[in-house]
């Protein structure tokens, strides 16, 4: 589960492959399902996108972006100082660009 801002909102619980990791380092993990979604966002390249989070050594350290370095919204944790995490910036009726709670909830 991923929620933003505040409890149940700007997020989803979903479900992923049982051979997933949390610590995986490449962007290949797409097949997640949404169970339940908070909010009116949609998958799309300047919010949260259609993988489960992974860690990359660019400038979105923890994201679900394809390409962390460039488009790197729908991204948890960054790694950039100054600056909090690009989350939701399109495919939403009222997006979160910087929240200042990202909480991703592990089961």
């Amino acid at each position: 589960m991923i929620d933003a801002g505040t409890r149940g909102t700007y997020g989803a619980i979903w479900t992923a492959n049982g051979s997933y990791s949390f610590v995986n380092s490449n962007n290949t993990q797409t097949n997640v399902i949404i169970n339940t979604k908070f909010g009116t966002w949609n998958y799309d390249d300047g919010s949260i996108e259609q993988r489960m989070p992974w860690y990359s050594n660019s400038k979105g350290l923890i994201t679900t972006s394809i390409n962390p370095n460039n488009t790197w919204w729908g991204t948890l944790i960054a790694n950039l100082y100054g600056n909090v995490a690009p989350y939701m910036a399109s495919g939403c009726d009222d997006c979160l660009t910087n929240p200042d709670i990202i909480c991703y909830w592990v089961r």
